[in-house]
């Protein structure tokens, strides 16, 4: 850009106030000069200088959260090395359990080898327990700097947005004075260009600066959000090893007792195996409970519905009870949100991830109210959030019936679960169409393939949609359920 003065001589006055209204656009900005002198200008230059080098470029000269931050960094680096190296050993000792059950398994069904994997199991899911206490502990400290961070841009941001306060103020505070004043008040015409042109470019910095530090805050942001996905994923683990491994221990409980009435003798023991397996009647009476529905329903009933959606998909009955009884026993917030007299907290626009599920979930409950079903939006039973150990919400909630599909997903798949239901629209809460979905979506895992290596990891993208190993408890926890359930199956067929 040139210079005022290195523009041809100006003949007349004239010629100047046509020079002048050229420049219109930049001289909209006038009267900047009033009250605004070559030393504020200065001062302003020197602040925005110092805020954009000193505090980006040389972080141990820049403000106090930033090196906090910095200094948080590098401790949670070598607290993440750490971690990781733990978790590792860990996971080592886990993999060798693991053989040893599966080794123990092939055995012949004595007292003394189921005692044997139920001690190796127990020492397993307890590493397994502290595995995930380590990466909720990781990923907490990860969550805690993405806030700072965000908090840190905030800061940014409003520095920013008050120096362009300061520039634009001063830039139209004086907008009435007219364009002969400005000529009086710069009898050099270039030394008030110059100015007009340092200022118009520093408010251009500065909006370019702001408009990037905007950018940079909602990528922070969403970068927070997936590790709050994360940390409700780990929080669920938790939850299910220590609920499995209460079960665990109440079952070593019940195979010491056996142990003590049988005195140690395997005749006995198997006797003892032998009278249980004839106990099919209690078996068919068994209930077995279904979250999210608002009632239970008998083993055998329960079975019907797990091999009518066998013989449309392909997938084992005993498979996809013991994926329902697993999403089923998740914990106390399965189930327990919108219902009829919770609180406004616990409604379905708290719960549920906005973005994601509120419409799918409002044209789920219209088209079912079209078909006459009495479903009220604000009534029918869906999951809470998980909760962090504060008692924190974290997360999102949402998950339907015994399925436990979030709404989303659920659209997904409901033409399919009409198409093999004559259900239209199927409703998640109905046990029919939620088995069905829940053998459709396993089937499309891979779990129609058979063996035991596809069902687990059916089992597991079931679970969180990938196959994580950090995860391997639901998988295993899973195969051993429908195990369980396969041998209570036949025992009923061959009632």
């Amino acid at each position: 850009m040139k210079k005022f003065s290195d523009l041809t001589p100006l003949n007349t006055r004239e010629e100047l106030f046509v020079r002048i209204n050229l420049r219109e656009k930049k001289l909209s900005l006038r009267t900047i000069f009033k009250k605004i002198n070559q030393k504020e200008i200065l001062v302003v230059v020197f602040l925005v200088f110092l805020f954009s080098n000193c505090f980006f470029r040389y972080p141990n000269f820049a403000f106090a959260p930033k090196n906090i931050i910095i200094a948080k960094n590098l401790d949670f680096k070598e607290e993440k090395e750490k971690l990781e190296k733990e978790l590792k050993n860990i996971e080592k000792e886990i993999e060798n359990y693991q053989k040893q059950i599966l080794a123990t398994q092939k055995k012949t069904k004595t007292l003394k080898n189921e005692l044997s994997i139920l001690e190796n199991q127990i020492k397993k899911l307890n590493l397994e327990v502290k595995a995930t206490k380590l990466s909720l502990k990781r990923i907490d400290d990860e969550v805690y700097l993405q806030e700072q961070k965000i908090n840190l841009k905030k800061i940014e941001i409003d520095k920013e947005k008050e120096l362009l306060k300061k520039i634009l103020q001063s830039l139209y505070q004086e907008e009435n004075d007219s364009l002969i004043e400005i000529v009086l008040k710069n009898p050099k015409f270039s030394d008030f260009f110059a100015k007009i042109r340092d200022l118009e470019l520093l408010q251009f910095n500065l909006k370019q600066k702001l408009q990037t530090l905007k950018t940079q805050k909602q990528e922070l942001e969403k970068q927070k959000e997936i590790l709050l996905e994360k940390k409700q994923e780990f929080v669920a683990l938790s939850n299910i090893q220590i609920l499995q491994r209460k079960k665990l221990l109440n079952y070593k409980e019940e195979k010491n007792y056996l142990l003590k009435i049988t005195k140690g003798k395997e005749k006995k023991y198997q006797e003892i195996l032998k009278e249980k397996q004839k106990l099919a009647a209690q078996i068919r009476s068994r209930i077995y409970e279904l979250m999210g529905i608002g009632k239970a329903i008998t083993f055998g009933e329960a079975v019907k519905f797990a091999e009518y959606a066998s013989n449309l998909t392909g997938v084992r009955p005993a498979l996809i009870l013991a994926v329902l009884t697993q999403e089923s026993e998740l914990g106390k917030n399965v189930g327990t949100c919108n219902r009829k007299n919770d609180p406004p907290e616990k409604k379905w626009k708290k719960v549920m991830k906005p973005t994601r599920d509120w419409k799918p979930f409002q044209q789920i409950i219209k088209e079912l109210q079209k078909a006459g079903y009495p479903y009220k939006i604000d009534e029918m039973p869906v999951s809470c959030p998980m909760k962090d150990r504060y008692g924190n919400y974290i997360g999102w909630g949402g998950a339907m019936g015994p399925a436990q599909f979030i709404p989303s997903t659920w659209i997904l798949y409901k033409n399919k679960v009409a198409e093999l239901t004559g259900h239209n629209p199927p409703s998640p809460w109905n046990l029919q169409d939620a088995f069905v979905a829940c053998a459709l979506l396993l089937k499309d895992n891979g779990a129609a393939r058979g063996g035991w290596k596809a069902e687990w990891q059916a089992a597991m993208r079931y679970f969180c949609g990938r196959i994580n190993y950090r995860f391997r408890f639901y998988g295993d926890s899973v195969m051993s359920l429908a195990k369980k359930y396969q041998e209570e199956i036949g025992i009923l067929k061959n009632q």
